[in-house]
């Protein structure tokens, strides 16, 4: 976003910067890191009259009941330092939401304007990098456990250099693909269990409201829910320890390639991946892929996650009637072949995986005769660049969230879906501008929006049905054109869209919709409009509609 402030620093930079903000003392332990950086924001933040864009998280949006990604123009009426949060105003709203006028937020959330009120005097690029070093540290250096340290230890000294060339290590490539995707796992894993840790303890600090004897019983529940989860992060802890020190990471690295060799060979390879069965099934399954692989070269697994960690890209993985588990996209986010063999509802690729369940970079993807149960992933596929071609599969989400998003293909992208269904998702499909999309004989249905598309993207629709959303079956959001609903013959309005037996039924709000996109544009003076005039301060009746971030 153009209106916003950003950096891009080097590790050097980022080193000085930190080692200055953090030595107020000469030991700082971690129990007092939020208090040094209260410090900082003290002096470094202005506590009025900004303007800032608030990325509002996908867990707020949860409660706010509004669609995610949502961003939103703020206005900054107080920062309070101790708790790194302030409270702001919206000014302005990019989608069509509705949401309460002021909220208390983290800093982190605020990415400050390059245009602000010229009448309002501000020190706007010192507030803009000290929010961006607040947000790069509690991103990337601090991890859940450090809460746990003696207090008798520097943290500076102890963590500052090490995490941020572990940091860089993992930013440039430095640290092997299957390695990093480990940490990235471990990392994710981590931060999702500190942020359960932190709604269970405040459950428990909560706990006189109730009966004594329910009391016993949830206190009980959270005890043991906090206990697995401290057992985790201590596991997690020590193996991002080993992996955070070069010498022990490159020991680490060295045994992994021992244990799992991998054919460097340019001829793709064709795995068998096959967890459990009886004799018969066996030889059924291999008589399938006699058919489809009669010549080539073969090569047993029993585990799909094992296979994706440590094979080469361009793989092929043939899958039998079964649920296949994955922690990674591994190998196939760079090309790759996954094919059932058999009938594609009892073939399941699932995830734990809480953000993108499978993400590809690069090259062309085959997803072939599937079910692909993304249920517990914020996003299903990520088409990051390539060409991802599903076929024959069955692409499932929870049906509740009003975040969750089944597939997103970004600029210079491509998406084909052949013979598909697709379900279960706030949004079914995100088409960026500049990406491609194609759906032949496919149904999408029981969404919020069907497909959701900008300007410059690329779309042809052959014998689909988008039917049962909540909201549209296909909206483009544009710069261009003024708003437009109708059925699916407005398609024609579009620029980029080609479309033949394209049908559908109970879309609540229409079939297509053409969305003017309102831009969100700092305000150059926010006292010539009463509504947005931050001197005119409305009574404190409403202070419980705050929302706590």
């Amino acid at each position: 976003m153009d209106e916003i402030i950003s950096f891009d620093k080097s590790l050097s930079q980022r080193l000085q910067e930190f080692t200055d903000a953090l030595s107020a003392y000469n030991t700082v332990p971690a129990s007092e890191l939020g208090k040094q950086w209260g410090f900082f924001i003290e002096v470094t933040v202005d506590k009025i009259g900004w303007q800032a864009i608030w990325k509002i998280p996908r867990v707020a949006c949860e409660s706010l009941h509004i669609h995610f990604p949502s961003v939103v123009l703020v206005f900054v009426l107080d920062v309070d330092v101790k708790e790194h949060k302030a409270l702001i105003r919206v000014l302005a709203v990019q989608d069509d939401i509705c949401i309460p006028e002021k909220h208390w937020v983290p800093l982190i959330q605020l990415w400050p304007t390059r245009g602000q009120d010229k009448t309002i005097a501000l020190s706007l690029m010192q507030t803009a990098e000290a929010l961006d070093m607040l947000r790069f540290f509690y991103l990337y250096l601090y991890m859940p456990w450090d809460r746990d340290e003696d207090d008798s230890l520097d943290w500076k000294d102890k963590h500052l250099e090490s995490r941020l060339k572990f940091h860089y290590d993992l930013k440039n490539g430095t640290i092997p693909r299957s390695v990093a995707e480990h940490i990235h796992g471990l990392l994710t894993d981590a931060r999702r269990l500190q942020t359960k840790r932190e709604i269970l303890e405040t459950r428990l600090a909560n706990e006189d409201r109730i009966g004594e004897f329910e009391k016993d019983i949830t206190d009980n529940k959270i005890t043991r829910s906090l206990t697995e989860i401290h057992i985790r992060l201590l596991e997690i802890q020590s193996q991002i320890e080993i992996l955070e020190n070069p010498i022990l990471r490159e020991v680490y690295i060295r045994r992994q390639s021992e244990v799992d060799p991998v054919d460097t060979k340019g001829k793709p390879q064709v795995w068998l991946v096959f967890n459990e069965g009886t004799a018969q099934e066996h030889i059924s399954f291999l008589q399938q892929v006699a058919n489809c692989y009669p010549t080539e070269s073969l090569k047993f697994s029993t585990s799909l996650a094992k296979m994706l960690e440590t094979t080469n890209s361009g793989d092929v993985y043939l899958l039998n009637e079964s649920v296949h588990n994955i922690r990674t996209t591994g190998a196939l986010e760079k090309g790759g072949v996954l094919h059932g063999i058999g009938s594609n509802e009892k073939i399941i690729l699932t995830s734990t995986i809480e953000d993108v369940m499978l993400d590809f970079k690069e090259d062309t993807v085959v997803l072939e005769n599937l079910t692909i149960d993304t249920r517990a992933a914020q996003c299903g596929i990520l088409v990051r660049k390539g060409r991802c071609v599903l076929k024959n599969c069955r692409i499932l989400g929870d049906g509740k969230s009003s975040t969750y998003q089944g597939i997103i293909v970004l600029s210079g992208a491509q998406l084909e879906l052949q013979s598909c269904e697709i379900s279960g998702y706030s949004t079914g499909i995100v088409g960026n501008s500049g990406s491609r999309i194609e759906l032949r004989n496919c149904d999408v249905h029981h969404m919020d929006y069907g497909m959701k598309v900008f300007d410059d993207c690329i779309i042809e629709l052959e014998n689909t049905i988008i039917r049962e959303c909540m909201e549209t079956g296909f909206t483009l959001e544009t710069v261009k054109s003024e708003v437009s609903v109708g059925d699916f013959d407005t398609l024609k309005l579009i620029s980029g869209v080609k479309y033949a037996d394209v049908t559908g039924t109970n879309n609540a709000k229409g079939d297509v919709m053409i969305l003017k996109k309102q831009q969100l544009k700092p305000v150059e003076d926010l006292f010539a409009n009463p509504d947005l005039d931050p001197t005119i301060i409305e009574s404190d009746s409403d202070e419980d509609t705050l929302l706590e971030n």
